[in-house]
């Protein structure tokens, strides 16, 4: 059996039972993982309530479970990654429109998370955000630039031509 082979039948094994242990980290271990929390935190298990960040106070948290069965899970978005990227470099060289039915950056940030990435490896979206604007303000700025350059040397060339 080639390794191409091995990939293909542990995606549908993983496939089969993600429906067996899917619902019981939703539907048992995450309700029994935020009664025990809750109840740690009401004795005061959890140290001081005045010592919680002002950014945690209030807010909902969620449990997300990392088992080798989602690992792999996420590992497989990678792959689908690399392929549609492949899709989409197609379509793209024939319409380049075609780009904008699919979220890069969530689509690439789920991939690079899937191999493995730690989240803290990642910017963050916002400081991805203020990048991709300040990109874009400095390429305005240079095309603005190479504009009045150009239109330096149309004005350049049209006296000598007039002196000429």
């Amino acid at each position: 059996m080639t390794a191409y082979e091995a990939g293909i039948r542990n995606q549908e094994y993983i496939r089969q039972i993600m429906p067996v242990f899917e619902p019981i980290e939703e539907e048992y271990s995450a309700p029994l993982c935020q009664e025990v929390f809750d109840l740690l935190w009401s004795m005061g298990w959890m140290g001081n309530v005045n010592d919680v960040p002002e950014s945690l106070q209030g807010e909902d948290y969620q449990f997300k479970f990392i088992s080798p069965l989602s690992q792999s899970e996420d590992r497989a978005d990678a792959g689908k990654f690399q392929a549609i990227s492949e899709v989409i470099q197609l379509a793209v060289s024939i319409d380049p429109s075609f780009a904008y039915n699919v979220d890069i950056d969530k689509a690439g940030r789920a991939a690079i998370q899937g191999v493995g990435a730690k989240e803290e490896w990642l910017n963050s979206v916002e400081d991805v955000q203020t990048a991709k604007e300040r990109d874009a303000e400095a390429a305005a700025q240079q095309q603005e630039m190479a504009m009045l350059e150009q239109g330096a040397q149309a004005v350049g060339a049209a006296q000598a031509v007039a002196n000429g």
